[in-house]
């Protein structure tokens, strides 16, 4: 197969350094604003140098905590939930068992030294799957780093590089170093199908990939028998037998028809916004648009009707907004709901503002939880946008959130994240306990069989309990509202609102 050479971005955590050398093809502004904009060039970005520790606990960058929560022990979320439930936070360092046959959910730690220590030393390591040699284990990452959204994907491997630079700053697992491919998949399914293909003979399994594309490739995985932890947008990945995932992908597909929990409206109900009507609103880019097909069928079984809907948007639609909103405003929407990025979200909210009309209900996808989303907007017309997300919020007290943030400060520093890079760490801890079950010199299957073994994780309280085997989407979320600089949590006031009940949203 020939090769895309502009693609291939080669990161190893034994040097630690992720980086993502190809300039942005089409990108509209910096994957970064402000202060954190460091080293992009033309809406690209720079090389990343972080701290890489070799073997030992050696090496530089800032002391990461000890104190890590003892994960997985989340309430179970009972069929038919439809309340609030509290996250299990935890708190100290959890003991290391005494044999990886005594490691579980319950007492797995997060903090990476812990987890160095749960299998040390070389002696026994041989060459046992692809990507695996007695002194590394060799990952792949698919994830859309240019293209129509660019900037959007990029936090997702930043996040796995973070997570595992910090397990190998002490010995890494089982004596070895833990090492990430990451591909540009440009957000193109042929693309990710040809990357996919290249790095099968080359790693063990697939940690963090994150693109629209990522509905190619998929058979070839299966067929592989690699497995794929990471966040999916099309359902044909997150429906496949090798996938998994701390909080499930994209729709639940049954008999050719498509699934969603009724989570997101319950949300807005108990946070007293849900409206009558609602606008729907996404880029045309396949994927986008299908999210709002789903999400429209979700608010009609909720009782909202359809004001106003457009799925025809130019990424970075620029003044094509002000006509749009125009027409939401005319036909007196009482919420929107977007597909869209910042950049299309911000034209939107500044054209919301100068023409001084505000629906109660401003929501959008968990792609839009950045920081960057208010900078770019601006902060008074920001106010009041609603983003459901399946995680604890950025800078949430939790142990496990702290040590996420001091990771990417200390591996990957002045790369802000959002929501993918939330969700693709806690999938690269998913990884660490599975690896660590699958033992000294583990295989595919291995792998498989840790994961289909795990229930109700938590990931130490950042996450709603999820049962990685159902293969199926996050059925428990919070809100998080736009007050002042930032988003914060709006509603429930503490916990995740999970409904494991399933809706008809359509054919798959």
């Amino acid at each position: 197969m020939t090769r895309r050479p502009r693609h291939r971005i080669a990161t190893s955590a034994g040097v630690a350094a992720l980086t993502l050398a190809t300039a942005a093809c089409g990108a509209r502004v910096q994957p970064y604003l402000g202060n954190s904009a460091q080293g992009s060039s033309g809406g690209g970005i720079g090389p990343v140098t972080s701290a890489a520790p070799t073997s030992g606990g050696q090496g530089p960058g800032a002391p990461l905590p000890s104190a890590a929560a003892s994960g997985g022990t989340g309430p179970s979320v009972p069929g038919g939930n439809t309340g609030p439930t509290k996250h299990n936070g935890g708190s100290g360092t959890a003991a290391a068992p005494t044999t990886l046959a005594n490691l579980s959910p319950s007492n797995f730690s997060y903090d990476p030294q812990t987890q160095a220590s749960y299998c040390t030393g070389s002696t026994g390591n041989r060459s046992s799957a692809p990507g695996v040699t007695p002194t590394s284990i060799t990952l792949g990452s698919v994830s859309g780093l240019t293209g129509p959204v660019s900037g959007t994907f990029n936090p997702a491997p930043e996040a796995v590089q973070a997570a595992f630079s910090a397990v190998n700053r002490f010995g890494g697992i089982c004596g070895r170093q833990l090492v990430l491919k990451v591909e540009d998949d440009g957000q193109t399914s042929s693309a990710h199908t040809s990357d996919i293909q290249y790095l099968l003979p080359k790693v063990l399994a697939f940690v963090g990939s994150t693109s629209d594309g990522d509905n190619g490739g998929v058979t070839d995985m299966e067929k592989a028998g690699a497995p794929d932890i990471g966040r999916a947008a099309n359902a044909n990945r997150s429906n496949s037998t090798n996938y998994w995932s701390v909080d499930g992908g994209s729709t639940v597909v049954k008999h050719g028809r498509s699934y969603l929990p009724p989570t997101i409206p319950k949300l807005l109900k108990g946070a007293g916004v849900l409206p009558k009507t609602m606008a729907f609103l996404a880029y045309d880019i396949p994927i986008s648009a299908k999210v709002a097909d789903t999400y429209e069928v979700l608010m009609h079984r909720a009782g909202v009707k359809t004001c106003y809907k457009n799925v025809s948007i130019p990424p970075a639609p620029g003044a094509t907004m002000g006509a749009i909103v125009n027409s939401m405003k005319s036909k007196h929407c009482g919420g929107v709901y977007t597909v869209m990025d910042q950049v299309g979200n911000a034209d939107m909210l500044r054209d919301m503002q100068s023409e001084h009309w505000r629906p109660s209900a401003i929501l959008s996808t968990q792609g839009a939880y950045t920081t960057d989303q208010v900078g770019l907007a601006g902060e008074s017309a920001a106010q009041g946008l609603r983003i459901p997300i399946p995680t604890l919020p950025l800078g949430d007290p939790s142990p496990v959130m702290q040590q996420f943030q001091q990771e990417l400060a200390t591996y990957q520093p002045n790369r802000p994240t959002n929501e993918f890079g939330t969700e693709s760490w806690g999938d690269a801890q998913l990884f660490i306990y599975a690896l660590l079950k699958a033992g000294r010199n583990p295989t595919r299957a291995g792998i498989t069989h840790a994961l289909q073994g795990i229930k109700n994780w938590t990931g130490g309280g950042m996450f709603g309990a999820y049962t990685p085997n159902v293969h199926g989407t996050s059925w428990c979320y919070l809100e998080t509202v736009v007050r002042g600089p930032d988003f914060v949590r709006d509603w429930p006031k503490t916990g995740f609102v999970c409904d494991r009940h399933l809706v008809d949203v359509g054919s798959a």
